[in-house]
């Protein structure tokens, strides 16, 4: 989506809002128009009631409404930075209302490429509403937490998370967050199939693909039935994408080009933008490249000169695949290399202004991080045309991701907390396969990453390094607390009731320990000597590396 300022900047006159009434009447107006999706509204009520406000509590809500409504109407900057003044706003008093704003950050960072910071913010948003005990708090931490998950690669505990999260929503006939969940689901489906897509999957592809179609269905009836306008057109954005991707081109140009209407008419403009952006992708997708390089060019002459936004970048690069197919590739390489300008022109504005926020909160450390992940995006941005990113990063059998993904995720999430890598390997596992045969030891091997899924928290990883062998990625946590998760992790798998699968069966395992070296080759290597220690020791056991 593209980062857009809002129309209405500044807020309106507080002379009429001086008295407590009058204060407590805006916050309520702008929390009605959160739900409602009138966010140019809520957001000049909010920063009108934020002018007036005379104690804590008043000015903590204010900008927690102006992170929410600056979060629709793409202003990702001016959200990040009210939702941590809220935070400070609020100091701990209230957890739910922290628990909110947590989620609503999680979802900038993650658009902004931060995803350390986002799976970290939305963990800290579960953790506050836990406390609480609101499960549709809960709820919607977790639907943070999955979309956060998604981003950095990890389909199948982000996909768990989201499940999860509707589950919780549906048992408390809360609506609302039933309709983020499942929006997010739908998100994520579109996410996994491009990742699919570019590995050449097209099995798995097509078949995020469908999933994407029945979840933005299911969004779409629940927020017509909310009234939610914005989120109506959002959800209707992305059922037209993921009806696209399904192949079915027609139903999916109307039903964008519906979503890019509501976005005009409601003052939407980032949406809007989004929609006919797709639109043009998906003219590509049905060979009328004609139209396409038509639709696109007009798209573009509606953003600013010089405007450096996701969307644009994304206009460019519909433009070179559209030019590329009719063989005008001077102007398809044009576009192609202004995408690649745009993107990191985008990421060190990006790393630029969060380095200013950090300084302005005496997080230095934080404007650091940023500078390197954009160091790094940079270069492979530089590398994108010629790099080999349709490798895939998904163990086919379990789901679980790869070594591949292992090193992505642990670089994204080392640099925001302390991490442990452990080991895991089942024991005796060629006996499994020698006495049941492989179509059991395959099931094993399934039935293990579920119980992965199911036992670590929502800032861990799992993925499978190879045969009986998986990985995990254990985040913020100390030696002792790893040890801990390992050991619920070994006690879980020992309790599974196996005979399911096959009459006779058990299964165990052990675990190696490492805590973070800087690089994960060694600390692999340090839990995989661990890991070696726990077999020596009689298997079935958790061993930790000693610290170098």
């Amino acid at each position: 989506m593209n980062s857009a300022t809002p129309p209405n900047d500044e807020p309106l006159s507080v002379s009429s809002t001086e008295s407590a009434a009058g204060i407590a009447a805006l916050l309520e107006a702008s929390t009605q128009a959160l739900a409602s999706g009138d966010h140019d509204a809520g957001l000049t009520q909010a920063r009108t009631a934020l002018a007036a406000a005379g104690s804590e509590g008043d000015r903590a809500k204010a900008l927690s409404l102006v992170c929410g409504h600056a979060w629709r109407l793409g202003n990702l900057v001016g959200s990040y930075e009210a939702g941590h003044d809220a935070l400070a706003a609020w100091n701990g008093s209230t957890p739910l209302e922290e628990s909110g704003v947590l989620c609503t950050l999680s979802l900038v960072c993650a658009e902004i490429g931060a995803y350390g910071e986002s799976v970290i913010l939305a963990t800290r948003a579960f953790d506050l509403a836990q406390s609480a005990g609101s499960l549709s708090r809960m709820a919607k931490a977790l639907s943070a937490v999955g979309t956060a998950r998604y981003r950095i690669g990890d389909h199948a505990l982000g996909r768990s998370c989201l499940l999860r999260a509707l589950a919780h929503a549906e048992e408390q006939n809360d609506f609302d967050a039933v309709l983020a969940a499942l929006n997010n689901l739908c998100a994520g489906a579109l996410v996994a199939h491009h990742d699919h897509d570019e590995a050449g999957l097209a099995d798995d592809a097509a078949a995020a693909a469908a999933e994407a179609v029945t979840y933005a269905r299911r969004a779409v009836a629940q927020a017509e039935s909310l009234g939610d306008a914005y989120r109506l057109a959002a959800v209707t954005c992305n059922l037209g994408e993921a009806l696209g991707l399904s192949g079915d081109i027609d139903t999916a140009l109307l039903t964008l080009t519906e979503a890019e209407s509501t976005g005009n008419r409601r003052g939407f403009v980032a949406l809007a933008v989004h929609a006919r952006t797709i639109i043009g992708d998906m003219l590509v997708r049905a060979g009328r490249s004609e139209a396409a390089v038509e639709h696109l060019c007009a798209t573009l002459a509606l953003m600013p000169v010089g405007e450096t936004t996701a969307g644009r970048s994304h206009v460019h690069a519909a433009l070179h695949r559209a030019l590329k197919g009719l063989g005008r590739f001077e102007e398809s390489l044009a576009h192609c290399e202004a995408a690649l300008a745009i993107e990191r022109r985008r990421t060190t504005e990006q790393t630029r202004t969060l380095a200013a926020l950090a300084v302005s909160r005496s997080d230095v450390q934080m404007a650091q991080l940023e500078h390197e992940h954009a160091r790094l995006q940079n270069v492979q941005l530089e590398h994108r045309a010629r790099e080999l990113e349709a490798h895939a990063l998904h163990d086919p059998l379990t789901g679980l991701g790869n070594r591949r993904l292992l090193d992505r995720v642990v670089q994204a999430l080392a640099a925001n907390a302390p991490v442990s890598m452990a080991i895991l390997d089942i024991d005796h596992f060629k006996q499994i396969n020698d006495r049941f045969g492989h179509a059991v030891g395959d099931a094993v091997l399934r039935e293990l990453a579920a119980v992965l899924l199911r036992c670590l928290r929502g800032t861990d990883t799992a993925v499978r390094l190879g045969g009986e062998e998986f990985g995990l990625v254990l985040m913020p946590t100390t030696p002792d607390v790893a040890r801990a998760v390992c050991e619920r992790v070994r006690v879980a798998i020992e309790a599974t009731q196996w005979g399911q699968i096959a009459a006779g069966l058990e299964v165990k395992a052990s675990l190696g320990v490492a805590s973070w070296l800087g690089d994960s080759v060694s600390t692999l290597k340090r839990a995989d000597d661990a890991l070696y220690s726990a077999k020596r020791a009689g298997r079935n056991r958790v061993c930790v590396a000693s610290p170098e």
